[in-house]
């Protein structure tokens, strides 16, 4: 599924603004619209931080593999510019991703 730059800003915004923590971090709150973008894969998105901190390397490529087909895809939220110095700043033979989507 593909969305715009406006519309993921509008979701994040309802989701981190408009929604109070215990709402938004709850399962039983979030199955629904989750089950309906995700299908069957909902589980995966849903149950993923309680799992991680105990999953393997293969564990992690398996979760990432499942749900690929229904990833959200948007642009990223870094211009060209800012993209290529974080790119150009790296240093050392390893970089630790955090949070920054595929």
């Amino acid at each position: 599924m593909k969305l715009s730059r406006r519309t993921g800003i509008r979701i994040n915004f309802i989701l981190d603004h408009c929604l109070p923590p215990f709402l938004r971090d709850s399962k039983w709150f979030m199955w629904a619209p989750f089950y309906f973008l995700y299908g069957k894969k909902a589980s995966i998105f849903l149950d993923f931080k309680e799992k991680a901190l105990n999953m393997s390397e293969d564990e992690f490529a398996d979760a990432y593999r499942q749900v690929e087909p229904v990833l959200m895809e948007r642009e990223t939220d870094l211009e060209t510019r800012c993209f290529e110095e974080v790119v150009q700043s790296i240093r050392g033979r390893s970089v630790l991703e955090v949070g920054c989507g595929k």
